[in-house]
Order: C-alpha cells, then structure tokens, then sequence
C-alpha cells in the first residue's frame, strides 16, 4: 500500500478516501516555499484554509468550489492547483488530479509534494515508468521523506525491477526503523527471489517491532508457507488470527497450508472461512472448489467454481476449474469448451492453454495441442514446467530430440521437479542413452520415492505405448535399483 501526501506550508491534518494515508509535514524549506505564502497574501492563505477544512468536513464539492475561484482570481497560484488535485484525487479524477500537480509543477518546479502525489496518480493509472520518474524527482528535492522511497519501491517492483525495489525498501528502512510496511514489502520480493534467509530476517524483524499486531504473524506466516514451511505457517497464521482482526487472507493462507499437509478438510473449513470474512474475492471461492473436487464433491466444487464467476466474470482460473470436473467426467469436448471460455476472459492464463493442450494430446489433435504449448512458452518464458510440458508433447509425437531440448531447458531452470526427470529418462532410453535414462530415473525417484514403486497413472502413463523390450528392461533394472540407492542414503 502506498503512502498519499497531504501536507504543504501550513500542516492540516486531512481525512483521505479508504485506503491512502494522510501523512503531515510541513513543507516551508527553501525547496518547497511558494511565494504566495508572504505577509502580503492573507487572502490567499485563507481561501486554501477554508477549502481544506471544507474537505475535512467530507464537503469535496464545496473545496474544489473555492480552489476554482482562488484559481480564476490567482491563474499562477501554484497552491491552489496543489490542492484541487488533491480533491480532485478524492474523487478518483485521476486525470484532472495529475493536470492539477502538473500546472502546479509548471509554476513551481521545486514543489516536491506535487511531483509525490502526481507519482502516486500516475501509479494508480498502472503508469508506473512515469509513477517513477516523479517519485526520484520527489527524492531530489526531500531526500529525507521516506515513503518516497517507499512508493517508487513498490512501481520498481510492479514492473520487475527487484533489485531496485529492494534498494528503495531498504533507505525506507534506513530513514525509518519501524517501518513495518518496508520490512513487508521488502520480505516479500526476497519471497520472489527464493532468499529464504533474508526474506524470514525482514519478516522476523516485523514481529520483534510489532509482537500484538496480527499482521506481523500473518505475513511471516505467508513468508513460511512460501518456503513450504507449513507447519510454522499454520503457527504463525493462527496467531495472526487469534490476535485479529481476523482476515480472510490468512484463513485462505492457511488452508493453503492445510492442504499441503494433505488437510483437506481442515482446508474446507478455512476456506468456508475466508469466504465468510472476504464474500467479493473470487480466488477464495475458486480455491475452495478446488479442494471440494479434490474431495470428490462435484456439485460443491461446481457451485464455488460458478460463484467465482458470478463475482468475477474475467476469472480464467474458475473455467479452468470447470473444465478439470468435466475432465475428470471423460468430457474432453466439455473440457476444452470450458478451457476456451477462460481464455476468451483472459487470453493469457497459462493455467488453461496449458490444459487444453493436454485434452487435446488425450483426443489424438496433437499438432493442436503443439500449438497451445508453444503458446503457454510464450506467455511464460519464465516458467520451466511451460517447457517441460512442450517437451512431453514432442515426445509423444516423436520427435525425442526436440523433446530432450526441452526437458533439458526445464531441468536447468528448475532441477527439483520429479516429473520432467522421469520423462526425461524415458526419451534418453528411446534415444539409446541407458546409462542417461538410469541416473534421471533415480533422480526422479530421489526427487519423489513414489516413482520407485509405481509408474506414474493415467492417462501419462499410456501416453508412451511404443518402446521396446530393451528399453522396456533397461528402466525396470533402474526402478529396482533405486530402492537400494535409498537405502544406503538411509543408513549414512
């Protein structure tokens, strides 16, 4: 959340809409001095007193009244342009209110408040490049303000920029040790950069800072679910809860946990939860469904899926879920007609291209399912499992080279995944690389031991119906070896 600055020359306490903060400080440095603050102009002093205290009262209308006539009488009152903005902001005129900071910028190109809350404008219109340039303009001028720093933490990390959010976060800290918002955020990206070490340490020192604060358990408790510490995140979220408010974000956190710990029960019931406290987030009721179906409870599944829908009608990840229960049905057109209608909502959900991909291999359309695979690549560059589940599709069509390409791309990015191994090992067989197929084999079956006694199920399984007697004995030799292998991890 950031921080909206309210202050100029003469500090109002201001009341702002749900959600800003009002900071107070008084601006009279030699950077920030308008000129029409001087003995001589009492009469502009007063029209800007009256206008903010019409604001206070809630009276927005009645203040921008003022500012307009202050304006006409006084077209090169900085302040004033300074301050409709900020009503402007009130009543989300973004626009007007970045027009106002603008011409008051243009007047006085030392006012630093007004390229803050311009910045903070641009932010909200998602502009965050311009957001940026304002906050540093904003830096220059008062070096000292924190939330500065803060603000153009939280743009640099809107657009990928980690390392100079992690930069921002931390001179936010550095001009304020208590900051409890900058550890957050701050831990947060180290979440995203899988810095387990320095991500706990910020959240760490939000407890130490803030012991009777719910969200300082609830967000460490989010930092532990994020590292698979799901015990500790049940710890901590339960703390979180107990001290309250409780928040629909930490029942759903928790039954996040629950699940991987394979609650699912338990995970209903919390989700139930974060439903009750948060009834308008759609995620909350797409999560539950999914648990349900988990379950085996279809109608319960379908009916929180359809909700998600009805809350939110552009969530992918709902038709996503439908398409699963149909799936699951043996619907396969059923299926893809629900994985098309979430892409038509968002033509960029991994979730259900990847999906779809899938049900069309299981109807035999693989040059079909090739092409929605080589578009989940290019909608996540990033991810490794979009190239290992393009490297599957190659493989089931033959082409072993271009497959191997592929898995080896996914391993290299992320080299804790059992399933690329295991298909990896078999596409080297294929190729004649025993000794290959045998050490990705084992690698598989140390990453998840359930590949030493089972296959993996349907329909993967029987994706693969051609390979011959030697390849067939090759990878059982390597099945029955990794019990051993194990063992011997074991006992050292």
């Amino acid at each position: 959340m950031k921080s909206y600055l309210v202050s100029l020359c003469i500090v109002v306490s201001a009341t702002l809409a749900s959600g800003q903060l009002a900071i107070a400080r008084d601006e009279a440095s030699k950077n920030g001095q308008s000129s029409l603050f001087d003995s001589n102009n009492k009469a502009s002093v007063k029209l800007i007193a009256s206008a903010k205290a019409k604001r206070c009262k809630g009276d927005t209308k009645g203040a921008i009244g003022i500012l307009n006539e202050l304006i006409r009488q006084q077209p090169t009152n900085d302040i004033a342009y300074f301050w409709r903005a900020i009503c402007r902001t009130d009543t989300k005129d973004l626009r007007g209110s970045i027009s106002d900071n603008t011409k008051a910028i243009q007047l006085n190109p030392q006012l630093a408040a007004a390229f803050y809350n311009r910045g903070y404008d641009y932010c909200d219109l998602n502009n965050d490049k311009c957001a940026i340039a304002d906050y540093s303009r904003a830096i220059e001028l008062e070096p000292s303000w924190r939330d500065s720093y803060y603000n153009r933490g939280c743009s640099r990390e809107t657009i990928g920029d980690r390392s100079g959010a992690i930069a921002d976060y931390t001179q936010a800290i550095h001009l304020d040790p208590k900051f409890a918002k900058a550890y957050w955020r701050r831990g947060a990206v180290y979440v995203d950069c899988n810095n387990r070490e320095k991500a706990m340490a910020d959240y760490d020192s939000m407890v130490a800072l803030y012991p009777k604060d719910g969200n300082s358990y609830g967000n460490r408790g989010y930092g532990h679910l994020m590292f698979q510490e799901n015990l500790m995140a049940i710890d901590d979220l339960t703390k979180a809860i107990k001290i309250g408010p409780p928040s629909g974000v930490c029942f759903s956190h928790r039954a996040s946990a629950r699940e991987n710990l394979g609650d699912k029960r338990g995970a209903v019931a919390d989700y139930t939860q974060a439903i009750r406290l948060e009834p308008q987030i759609a995620s909350h009721c797409w999560s539950k469904g999914n648990v349900l179906r988990e379950l085996g409870d279809k109608t319960g599944a379908l009916a929180n899926f359809n909700q998600a829908i009805a809350l939110d009608s552009n969530f992918a990840a709902a038709y996503d879920g439908k398409g699963m229960l149909k799936s699951r049905a043996g619907d396969r057109q059923g299926a893809i007609a629900e994985f098309t209608k979430g892409l038509t909502v968002n033509p960029k959900s991994v979730m259900c291209i990847t999906d779809r991909a899938f049900e069309k291999m299981l109807l035999r359309d693989n040059r079909g399912a090739l092409e929605d695979f080589e578009q989940a690549v290019n909608l996540a560059p990033k991810e490794s499992m979009s190239y290992s589940s393009r490297g599957f599709c190659k493989h089931h069509m033959g082409h072993r080279i271009a497959a191997l390409q592929d898995y080896d791309r996914c391993i290299k990015m992320n080299s804790n995944n059992a399933l690329t191994f295991y298909n990896r090992a078999r596409c080297r067989a294929e190729l004649g690389d025993l000794d290959g197929a045998k050490s990705d084999l084992k690698e598989a079956c140390r990453l998840d031991p359930e590949y030493a006694n089972k296959k993996l199920p349907e329909p993967i399984k029987t994706s693969f119906l051609a390979t011959t007697e030697k390849i067939s004995k090759a990878l059982v030799k390597a099945v029955a070896d990794i019990p051993n292998s194990l063992m011997r991890v074991a006992k050292h």
